[in-house]
């Protein structure tokens, strides 16, 4: 990865109060994507927003229940919304951790946009959109996609993987190009801070010590990352110590799954501009012993580089329009600049 220059400033502040949007512990990143999303509520709902459930305070960038819950208006198209009501509908049966009505009324929130991204490939029924796309992405591994999964783990709790919550945003299983099985795990990330967060907490302290010694024996298997005592301690304990788990994850079901899976690589997707996820990759990158992204199977990814392929790639007729829609409504800030 290349030095990244500093990122967008800051919108005025004149401009945030306006569309309500004024968080003062927003990164600048953070106040232009919810910026963004407010313009986006206005122009598609008017004067129609919701509030903050714990300070009552309306925020541009969520949409009142009334008209959000249950219904399309945080999607893109009704076939991707389809999908987040059958999601939606079966986390009870499979522990996903979707969040309502965060899910229905938060534009802002990575989940939907997931749902946004992918929805439409997984709504196609021989999955050509998504093939084509993922041997783009993955040019010597990929031969078709097979399923999309949305908020996926093997098993969240199952000690034969990480015996604790991790899950994927978005996992893709596809046959690689030597006609075996593989998958990719993705983490895919809008707005977020990447803020430092503790190991995963357990009820007790041996669950803790568990859950710490899992990790590390994941780690120490692949056989990818740098022993020294420095590293080891901001993977355990500093802000990439998500990354870390996530991609623990994809290492564990190669590890436990090598019957089943022959192919798997973990893949982080965050918006060019989100500065603050752009130096967590940098620092995670450090860990790792050598420079090659097959071998530490660590994949960082823009969304704008997804789009662009998407909008290269010849489409079913309506797959311009949700391309488009996705780009105007996520990566658009022009549309800030000519508020100013």
């Amino acid at each position: 990865m290349t030095r990244k220059k500093l990122g967008m400033k800051r919108p005025p502040r004149k401009l945030l109060e306006e569309y309500k949007v004024n968080v003062q512990s927003d990164t600048a990143f953070r106040a232009n994507a919810r910026l963004l999303q407010s313009i986006w509520r206005r122009k598609n709902f008017g004067d129609k927003i919701g509030a903050d459930s714990n300070k009552k305070i309306e925020l541009g960038n969520l949409l009142p229940e009334d008209i959000a819950v249950n219904r399309e208006a945080n999607f893109l198209t009704d076939r991707i919304y389809r999908i987040v009501k059958e999601a939606v509908s079966q986390k009870g049966k499979n522990n996903a951790l979707i969040a309502e009505p965060r899910i229905w009324t938060n534009l802002l929130s990575s989940q939907p946009l997931c749902f946004n991204l992918f929805g439409e490939l997984e709504a196609d029924k021989d999955k050509d959109l998504a093939t084509k796309l993922f041997k783009k992405l993955l040019p010597e591994l990929v031969k078709e996609v097979e399923k999309i999964k949305f908020e996926y783990s093997p098993g969240r709790r199952d000690p034969k993987y990480l015996g604790d919550r991790t899950a994927f945003d978005i996992f893709v299983e596809f046959t690689a190009t030597d006609g075996e099985k593989g998958f990719t795990g993705i983490e895919v990330k809008y707005a977020e801070t990447i803020i430092n967060k503790p190991l995963a907490k357990g009820k007790t302290e041996e669950e803790l010590r568990l859950k710490r010694e899992r990790y590390q024996e994941v780690a120490d298997k692949s056989g990818i990352f740098k022993e020294e005592k420095k590293y080891r301690t901001e993977l355990l304990f500093s802000n990439i110590h998500q990354i870390w788990r996530d991609h623990l994850l994809a290492w564990s079901i190669l590890q436990e799954e090598n019957d089943k899976y022959k192919h798997g690589l973990y893949m982080f997707l965050y918006p060019k501009d989100n500065i603050q996820c752009f130096r967590a990759i940098s620092k995670y990158l450090k860990t790792f012993k050598k420079d090659d992204e097959q071998v530490n199977r660590f994949y960082p990814v823009t969304i704008e580089s997804v789009i662009n392929i998407l909008k290269n790639i010849p489409k079913r007729r309506g797959d311009a329009k949700w391309v488009e829609d996705f780009e105007n409504r996520y990566l658009n800030f022009e549309q800030i600049k000519d508020l100013t």
